[in-house]
């Protein structure tokens, strides 16, 4: 048990050595009675102990625990972007360089069908835009048809995977698909009365 000290001007301005945080005069500290490193004795009691590594006061670690967390480090796993067997707590590929959510093992199948999220989400949004834009073009209306009919009956564009897409976008893309028609048909119908 550490002995609760009123820090003095001999800790102020020392750091806690669990919370990193200056020790201020008046505060409740206590030094490790074995390193002699100076702490919060709220730091030291929520510890358990010394935060020095190989202190005699450290607390004690299971080595259950231990061994758990050394085992989970060396299991491996299959990348599910391009197979190759990978670290079991990797979150990036080092062959492909796919960036997954998390360590947890996943399918293809899941791999695939997860929605894009920070950089891939913001070029797939990117690209549906353009899909608008091209789609309120007059005569390119008929390519934003095509290519909007593409990407939901067919599946990709563009490298855009629909069944990927957030809920918001594949709206957008049916947006996109509706106005292209309706204005398809409008040229249509102002080519066959303008002849």
């Amino acid at each position: 048990m550490a002995e609760t000290i009123i820090a003095t001007a001999a800790f102020a301005g020392k750091l806690c050595s669990i919370c990193q945080t200056k020790i201020i005069i008046g505060e409740e500290v206590t030094n490790c009675f074995a390193c002699q490193l100076p702490f919060h004795i709220e730091c030291w009691n929520e510890n358990k102990g010394c935060s020095a590594y190989g202190c005699s006061a450290a607390p004690s670690v299971e080595k259950k625990e231990m061994y758990s967390e050394e085992k989970s480090w060396v299991t491996e796993k299959k990348c599910p972007n391009c197979l190759k067997t990978i670290k079991g707590k990797a979150i990036k590929c080092h062959y492909c360089k796919t960036v997954f959510d998390s360590a947890d093992e996943i399918s293809q199948d899941q791999f695939s069908q997860r929605e894009y999220t920070e950089n891939e989400f913001i070029q797939a949004r990117n690209k549906i835009i353009g899909l608008f834009v091209l789609s309120i073009s007059g005569v390119f209306s008929i390519l934003g048809l095509i290519f909007s009919i593409i990407l939901i009956y067919s599946g990709s564009i563009w490298g855009v995977e629909y069944k990927r897409i957030p809920a918001v976008l594949k709206v957008f893309s049916k947006i996109c698909m509706i106005l292209s028609f309706f204005l398809v048909i409008l040229l249509f119908l102002l080519v066959i009365l303008d002849s």
